[in-house]
């Protein structure tokens, strides 16, 4: 599930192979896309939305024979409503670019590749793993790419121009997240689950000098950006869902669900705190 970049839609991707796009101002279901391999159904697993709002990524699985499962990435113009490329791929996650003009694809064997959507040729791959599956994300100004791994103790940070590696911070236990703030001068890296209380371990760290700001741990957690720059963290217990700055630990907003919530999330511009139920049902609230 995703938030557009100018958080007006919200999209989410299903079992059946559909996506549904809801606007998220109003609840409306503004469209709705169904997603075919070789006409076969398919689950959509990932997905991802570009800056302009111009282009959706999808990540999509079906079954070949009965024990082949084989993943795809379907690019699809949102405006035309029609697919306008497909790669093939073992990722488990896909992110586009801010400008649309790369995907990458992280994946379950810990590789991380790098797409160049024109030409449909493979820019960089990094087979460097220190174990489990990989995520990765683009900084918003596509400059840089940020990495990590499940079973890794290390996020690191890769730079287009430079063609290296220019940072690398440490996340202990391993990290199944990355993302950036808003500006690209922060980066929050999200540590797995605990065994026995659930709870995960967030890290927000400097880009420029590369220290380490916070750390803080929620359950069935999220981290999202105000425009002024506040970190928010968002946190679950049962049905009920908590906003609060991850800086001062003061409240900003608590608001009960007609269900258990499974997972949590902000949208792009910090307004908006959605909880995911596991009833399908999805509850946003503004903060």
């Amino acid at each position: 599930m995703t938030f557009s970049p100018d958080s007006r839609f919200l999209a989410a991707g299903y079992e059946d192979g559909t996506v549904k796009i809801w606007d998220s101002a109003s609840g409306a279901l503004v469209n709705t896309i169904q997603l075919t391999i070789q006409s076969t159904a398919c689950t959509a697993a990932s997905l991802d939305i570009s800056s302009d709002g111009k282009t959706a990524a999808f990540l999509v699985f079906y079954r070949a024979g009965t024990d082949s499962v084989v993943g795809r990435i379907k690019l699809w113009d949102l405006a035309a409503n029609r697919e306008t490329a497909e790669f093939s791929s073992d990722a488990g996650t896909v992110s586009l670019s801010p400008d649309a003009e790369r995907v990458v694809m992280a994946g379950w064997d810990g590789t991380v590749s790098v797409w160049n959507i024109k030409s449909q040729k493979r820019e960089n791959h990094f087979t460097k793993s220190e174990g489990g599956y990989a995520s990765a994300a683009f900084s918003p100004d596509g400059a840089q790419l940020a990495m990590s791994w499940s079973q890794g103790r290390s996020v690191r940070l890769w730079n287009f121009s430079y063609r290296s590696e220019v940072r690398v911070f440490t996340q202990d236990g391993g990290a199944q997240s990355v993302s950036f703030s808003p500006d690209g001068q922060m980066l929050v890296s999200q540590g797995l689950p605990d065994a026995k209380t659930g709870a995960v371990e967030f890290r927000l760290w400097d880009l420029k000098s590369g220290n380490q700001i916070l750390e803080f741990e929620v359950k069935a957690g999220s981290v999202g950006f105000r425009k002024n720059g506040d970190i928010m963290a968002v946190s679950a217990e049962g049905r009920t869902v908590k906003v609060w700055n991850a800086r001062t630990k003061a409240s900003i907003k608590t608001f009960d669900c007609n269900g258990n919530v499974l997972f949590t999330l902000f949208s792009p511009d910090g307004s908006l705190a959605g909880a995911g139920l596991d009833d399908c049902t999805f509850y946003l609230a503004q903060i």
